[in-house]
C-alpha cells in the first residue's frame, strides 16, 4: 500500500509540474471530539475523523473535478459514511454554469440514508447602478435508495445584491424562491374522502447581511434570514416519523420548514496570517412535514414540530505560504462549536459541543 501511495504521489507531482495552471489538488484532514455527533437526546460522544480530498482539471475547453469525503465516528462506527461528487463546469467573464453528480454511501445498518443527487446550476453577475448583482438558478434531482416516496425535484432561483459605502460598510441582500416537487403523490383524507394528491412545496427565502469594518484588522457583521413556506403542506408521517437525530435533517430538507434566524459575527486579523473568528446564531424553525414525538414512542401529526436553537462558534486559523510536500500552501485551524436545541418533539431536545483541529492543503 505504501508503494502504491508513493507511486500516485509521484504521478501527481509530475502532472502538476507539467500542467501547473490546470491541475488542482485539495486535501483536508479534520480531527474532532464531539459530545453528541448524531444529535440524540441521550448523548453518545465520539472522536470524529473527516478526510476530504479533491482533484480538478481546467483549461479553455474543459473543467472537471472529483471530490470525496469520508466521515468516521470512532465510538459509533456504524454511523460512518462516505460522500463523493463528480462535477463539470464552464465560465465566461460574467457567468458560470455546470453540473454535479453526488452520492452518499452509509454502512449496512443505515443504508436507508443513502441517496444520490444530480445538480445543475447557472450564475450570472453584473453591475446595476453601482450595486453588484448575482443571479443564480439551480435544478436538483434527489433519489433515496429505499424511501422512494421522498424522491423529489427541486428548482431554486434568486438574486443577491451587494453594495459598499464610504463608511466601510457593505450590505448584502438576497432573495430566493424554491419549488420542491415529490415524485410520488401522497394519500390525503378530507371531507371528500381519501384521494391521491401531490405535496409540492413553494418557499420564499430572504437574507440580509450588514458587514462593518471597525478597524484595519477588525470586522463585525450582523446576519439575518427568513424562510416561509407559502402553501399548505401535508406531514410525511409514513417516513419522517421514523427519523430521529440527524436522520431527520437528511429526510427533511430546509425547503420544508419556516425559519427565523439572526446572528452576529466578529473577525480579527492578527500578524503572521493568523485570523480569529467567532459568531452566535439564534434560530426558530417551524417544520411543515414533521409531526412530534409526545414521548419516546407516541408520535402525532396533529401537532407539528417546532425548534428553538442557540449556536456559538470560535475559530483561530493560520495560513502558511511556504509549501509542504508538493502543496503551495496549507491552513491550520482550531475550531469550537456549541449547539443547544429545544423542541416540542421529544427526540429533538439535545445539546452538543465539538472541538476540532483541521489541516487544509492546496496545490
Amino acid at each position: 500500500m505504501k508503494i502504491r501511495i508513493t507511486q500516485i504521489s509521484i504521478i501527481i507531482i509530475l502532472l502538476s509540474s507539467f500542467l501547473q495552471a490546470q491541475i488542482g489538488v485539495k486535501l483536508s484532514v479534520d480531527q474532532e471530539y464531539h459530545s453528541n455527533p448524531v444529535g440524540y437526546i441521550d448523548p453518545v460522544s465520539s472522536l470524529v475523523t473527516n478526510i476530504f480530498s479533491g482533484v480538478s482539471y481546467g483549461d479553455s475547453l474543459l473543467n472537471l473535478g472529483y471530490y470525496g469525503n469520508y466521515n468516521y465516528l470512532n465510538s459509533i462506527s456504524e454511523r460512518s459514511s462516505f460522500q463523493h461528487q463528480f462535477g463539470y463546469w464552464d465560465f465566461s467573464e460574467n457567468s458560470m454554469w455546470g453540473g454535479y453528480i453526488e452520492q452518499r454511501i452509509n454502512k449496512d445498518d443505515y443504508k436507508y440514508l443513502d441517496y444520490s443527487d444530480i445538480i445543475t446550476f447557472y450564475r450570472y453577475k453584473f453591475d446595476l447602478s453601482g450595486i453588484s448583482t448575482l443571479l443564480s438558478f439551480n435544478y436538483n434531482i434527489t433519489d433515496f435508495k429505499e424511501y422512494k416516496s421522498l424522491n423529489h425535484n427541486l428548482f431554486s432561483g434568486g438574486f443577491r445584491l451587494s453594495k459598499s459605502y464610504n463608511t466601510k460598510t457593505t450590505i448584502f441582500l438576497g432573495t430566493e424562491i424554491n419549488y420542491k416537487r415529490y415524485s410520488e403523490n401522497i394519500s390525503i383524507t378530507d371531507s371528500l374522502g381519501t384521494h391521491e394528491n401531490n405535496n409540492d412545496i413553494f418557499q420564499l427565502n430572504t437574507s440580509l447581511r450588514i458587514a462593518q469594518s471597525v478597524s484595519e484588522s477588525v470586522g463585525l457583521a450582523l446576519v439575518g434570514s427568513k424562510r416561509i413556506v407559502l402553501n399548505d403542506v401535508k406531514p410525511l408521517d409514513d417516513v419522517i416519523k421514523f427519523a430521529i437525530g440527524d436522520d431527520a435533517e437528511i429526510f427533511d430538507s430546509p425547503t420544508s420548514y419556516n425559519l427565523n434566524s439572526i446572528g452576529i459575527e466578529l473577525t480579527k486579523v492578527l500578524e503572521n496570517n493568523i485570523k480569529l473568528k467567532s459568531g452566535y446564531y439564534y434560530n426558530h424553525k417551524d417544520y411543515k412535514t414533521q409531526g412530534t414525538y409526545i414521548n419516546e414512542e407516541e408520535f402525532s401529526i396533529e401537532k407539528l414540530r417546532t425548534d428553538f436553537s442557540n449556536m456559538f462558534y470560535f475559530q483561530i486559523s493560520k495560513t502558511v505560504e511556504s509549501g509542504f510536500l508538493f502543496f503551495n500552501e496549507f491552513d491550520i485551524s482550531f475550531n469550537y462549536q456549541y449547539i443547544n436545541n429545544n423542541s416540542n418533539s421529544y427526540w429533538f431536545n439535545y445539546s452538543n459541543s465539538a472541538t476540532s483541529v483541521s489541516l487544509n492543503f492546496n496545490l
